[in-house]
Order: structure tokens, then C-alpha cells, then sequence
């Protein structure tokens, strides 16, 4: 990772580990956030953070979006109603590429 001195794959191979002894593989699956649904729109700011920054999807000019809600459950049969914990990641597409925002 640019800027950090102490990156450890392991971790994450200890994180993705835990994951999958505790709810199982799944195939196909991401291992958390397993099912989700994705909508395309655009986003039209209404230009008063243009005074406070320069990103460009914050400006004047409306762009699209790709918005993927989810759960958390890595488990893709979970229940909506039982995932306390929903996941909301944004694309926000400019001059051909997107953006990932995770929020």
C-alpha cells in the first residue's frame, strides 16, 4: 500500500481465513457483503461544496453513478430482514473511469 510501511498480507489472509471457517465458502460469492443489488443513475451536485474542494464529481455538472446496496452477511441466502449491517458502495463515473467510493 502507497504511504504505509507496515502492510501485512497476512492479515488479510488471516481475516478471509476467519471468514470462511465461521459461515462456510460460497462460490461465485464475495466473503462478506455476499448479495446486493446494483442500480446505474446520476448524481447532480448542487455546486455549493464547488467553493471547498476540487472534486470534480462535487462541481457543477451532473456525472453517473453505479450504487451497489448490500448486506453484510457473507452468507448470500441471509435474510434482508436479519443483516443489521447494510453496505452501500458508490461509482461515480468521469471522462470514461469510475471512482470507487465505499460508504
Amino acid at each position: 500500500m502507497e504511504g504505509t510501511d507496515d502492510y501485512k498480507p497476512e492479515l488479510a489472509r488471516e481475516a478471509v481465513n476467519v471468514i470462511e471457517n465461521v459461515a462456510g465458502t460460497h462460490p461465485g460469492y464475495r466473503r462478506v457483503h455476499a448479495r446486493g443489488y446494483v442500480y446505474e443513475g446520476v448524481f447532480t451536485p448542487n455546486g455549493k461544496a464547488s467553493p471547498l474542494t476540487v472534486a470534480s464529481h462535487l462541481q457543477d455538472e451532473a456525472v453517473p453513478v453505479i450504487i451497489r446496496f448490500s448486506n453484510s452477511s457473507p452468507i448470500p441466502s441471509h435474510p434482508d430482514a436479519i443483516s443489521p449491517v447494510k453496505g452501500m458502495a458508490s461509482f461515480i463515473c468521469r471522462m470514461e473511469r469510475c471512482q470507487i467510493l465505499l460508504l
